[in-house]
C-alpha cells in the first residue's frame, strides 16, 4: 500500500454529520465527495496535578473535525479539556463531553456548533472523561469518583437534562474507561485502584485493587471481575470489549527498574492475561509510563495501544497473547481501527518538531506510513471517528 492509499484512510467512513444534514460542521471541507468521514480530536493544555487530588480544573479546549488526510474541517471551543467523544445513538448531532479528572460535563450540539448544556458538580464528585449512552439515548452512564464517600461509582444521568438519578458501585476506586457488553445488559469498567494512594489506608485490599468489573445493570451489582496477573503495583485505565467474548486493556505497573506500560486482554467469563513487554520497552524513571488509548479488530484478532512516554504503539494478538510489533512515533495518543482500510490510525504530537500527525498502520504487515502532519493537529486525548 502506497502513500496515496493511506491518504484515503477514513474516506469510506459514514459520518453522523452528513446523515444528520448538519452543514455547520462541514464548513471548510474540501469540495470533494472523497471526504465522507471525519475524525474527532479533543485538544488542549493539560494542567499540573494527578487524579488523587479532589478536584482539577482544566483550561478550555477545542473539539476539532479532521479528514482522513489530516485536513481540519472545523474546530470549536469547549469550556474544558474533554477526554472522549460520546455520541448520541438516536440524535447523532448531539455529543457529550466529560472533563478528565474534573467536575464539568457538557452537551454539544453539532447543528448549532456550540455547547447547549453545561453542568458543574462542584466538590464531592468528579468525572474521568469516559461514559456511555444507552441505546435509546435517554441515559448517560459515567465512571465517577465519589470523594465524599471514598468510593468509585457508575453514575446514571437523565439525558439531555444531565440530572443525576442513580449511582451504583463501580467495584473499585477511580473508575475510568467503560464499554458495553454485546447485548447491552452489562457494562465493563476499568477501576484504576488505590495505586500510590492514601486510600490504601481507608479501603480493603480487594476494593482498592485495580480491576475490570463486569456489572449487571438490571441487578445493579458486579457479576465478574478481571484482574491483571501481575504482583507489582499497577493500575488499569482503558479498555475495549468486542462482540466475540474478548476485551483488551491498558494501564501501568511499577518494576524495580522503573515504570512500564501494562497491556493485556481478557476472555469474558474467563481470566485476564498480560503481555510481556520487559525486553521490548525500557522502564522509565518517572511517575508513570502507561498504555493509553486501546482498540481492537475482531476480524484479525489484533489490538493496538499507544504508549506516549515511550514513544511507541504496541500491536498484539489478543487471543493468543502474542506481541507482534512495537512501532515508534513521537508521543502517540489516540488510536482507532478503520475497518474499510484494515488499518490502525494513530495520532500524536512531536514536542521536538512542534507538529501533530496522523500515522497509518496496515494490518496485513504492520507497516507504518505518515499520513499527515500539521501544527494544528496537536492532540493529547483520545481520537474517535464518527
Amino acid at each position: 500500500m502506497d502513500r496515496r492509499e493511506f491518504l484515503q484512510i477514513g474516506t469510506q467512513w459514514t459520518t453522523l454529520l452528513w446523515a444528520a444534514g448538519v452543514s455547520k460542521w462541514a464548513e471548510g471541507l474540501e469540495d470533494t465527495p472523497r471526504y465522507r468521514g471525519l475524525l474527532t480530536f479533543i485538544a488542549g493544555e493539560k494542567v499540573p496535578g494527578n487524579y488523587l487530588e479532589a478536584k482539577i480544573v482544566t483550561p478550555p479546549g477545542h473539539l476539532s473535525l479532521v479528514t482522513g488526510s489530516g485536513h481540519i474541517a472545523n474546530s470549536f471551543a469547549i469550556p474544558f479539556l474533554g477526554h472522549e467523544v460520546i455520541q448520541h445513538p438516536k440524535a447523532p448531532h448531539l455529543i457529550v463531553l466529560l472533563e478528565k479528572w474534573g467536575t464539568r460535563a457538557c452537551l454539544f450540539d453539532c447543528a448549532k456548533g456550540s455547547v447547549t448544556k453545561l453542568i458543574d458538580l462542584s466538590s464531592g464528585r468528579r468525572f474521568f472523561g469516559h461514559g456511555l449512552l444507552s441505546d435509546d439515548g435517554n441515559y448517560l452512564y459515567s465512571g465517577d469518583m465519589n470523594d465524599a464517600g471514598d468510593k468509585g461509582v457508575i453514575s446514571i444521568w437523565k439525558f439531555p437534562e444531565l440530572t443525576l438519578i442513580k449511582e451504583i458501585p463501580s467495584g473499585g476506586l477511580f473508575p475510568h474507561d467503560m464499554a458495553w457488553s454485546n447485548d447491552r445488559s452489562r457494562l465493563f469498567i476499568a477501576n484504576n485502584g488505590a495505586y500510590k494512594s492514601s486510600f490504601e489506608r481507608k479501603v480493603s485490599p480487594d476494593y482498592g485493587a485495580p480491576t475490570i468489573c463486569e456489572i449487571s445493570l438490571a441487578q445493579s451489582k458486579i457479576v465478574a471481575k478481571y484482574s491483571a496477573p501481575i504482583s507489582e503495583s499497577h493500575w488499569v485505565t482503558h479498555l475495549k470489549v468486542g462482540k466475540q467474548g474478548y476485551g483488551v486493556f491498558g494501564g501501568n505497573y511499577q518494576t524495580a527498574q522503573g515504570q512500564m506500560p501494562l497491556v493485556g486482554s481478557f476472555r469474558i467469563g474467563g481470566k485476564a492475561q498480560a503481555l510481556d513487554l520487559k525486553n521490548k520497552i525500557d522502564p522509565l524513571n518517572a511517575d508513570a509510563n502507561p498504555a493509553f488509548s486501546v482498540c481492537m479488530d475482531e476480524t484479525t484478532g489484533l489490538a493496538a495501544t499507544t504508549v506516549s512516554r515511550s514513544n511507541c504503539t504496541v500491536v498484539w494478538n489478543y487471543k493468543t497473547n502474542q506481541l507482534l510489533k512495537v512501532l515508534k512515533h513521537p508521543n502517540p495518543s489516540g488510536v482507532v481501527f478503520n475497518r474499510d482500510q484494515n488499518s490502525f490510525l494513530v495520532s500524536g504530537y512531536s514536542t521536538i518538531d512542534n507538529f501533530g500527525y496522523l500515522d497509518g498502520i496496515r494490518i496485513s504487515d504492520l507497516s507504518m506510513t505518515r499520513i499527515a502532519k500539521s501544527k494544528f493537529l496537536r492532540v493529547n486525548t483520545h481520537m474517535t471517528y464518527l
